[in-house]
Order: structure tokens, then sequence, then C-alpha cells
């Protein structure tokens, strides 16, 4: 059984809500993209790949303090079309995600158990 208290913001701080990175392009520069988003968040890794869609999750304060967005939107502007990014976008995680990756650890666990 899931309880969770708090309010949306409190609950993604808490519970892993970060930002997720999603990428359009053509998949034969899926791989350079991917190389972009290493560069500008470390920590982050893939989430969901196919046909030139990439979606990646950054934890929030993985990477030293705060996201500077206009440093990530910069780069990732004067990367598009050499990516031949059709776009992208910076979001936070929806409390949809934080609700199914608690379910997922949940489910980990008790599997392990």
């Amino acid at each position: 059984r899931l309880q969770v208290i708090g309010s949306p913001q409190h609950l993604k701080s808490r519970h892993g809500g970060g930002y997720r990175v999603e990428l359009k392009g053509a998949p034969e520069t899926a791989g350079g993209a991917a190389a972009l988003v290493a560069r500008l968040f470390p920590s982050s890794h893939l989430v969901e790949s196919h046909c030139g869609h990439q979606t990646f999750e950054v934890e929030a304060g993985a990477e030293g303090g705060a996201v500077k967005l206009g440093a990530v939107f910069r780069a990732l502007e004067a990367a598009a079309a050499e990516l031949r990014l059709e776009s992208y976008a910076l979001s936070q995680t929806t409390l949809e995600q934080v609700f199914l990756n608690i379910a997922a650890r949940q489910e980990e666990q008790g599997v392990a158990a």
C-alpha cells in the first residue's frame, strides 16, 4: 500500500523528482544527442529511446546545485542544427512519474526480499 503526504513540490523533491530531458531528432544522430545530454548532465540516465526520440532523467540537485536553464537551452539550441533536432524539452518530473518511480522501487524491494 502506497501512502504519501505533502504538497506536489514537496513530494517531487523528497521522492526523486528531478528533470526530464526529451529530444526528438534524426535516429542517426541519437548518439551525438545522448553525448550532449551526458555533457550537460553527467548524472543523467536514458529512460527511453526509439526512432530518434530520447528521454533522459536528471535527479534534482545531482549536478551540484541548481540547473542553469539558460546555459542548457543555449547548448541545445547551438547543437540543434548539427544534431538535426526537431524539438527538445526540459521539464520537471510529473507527479505521475514520481509515483511510478516509487511504485517501481517498492516492487523491486518486494522482489528482492
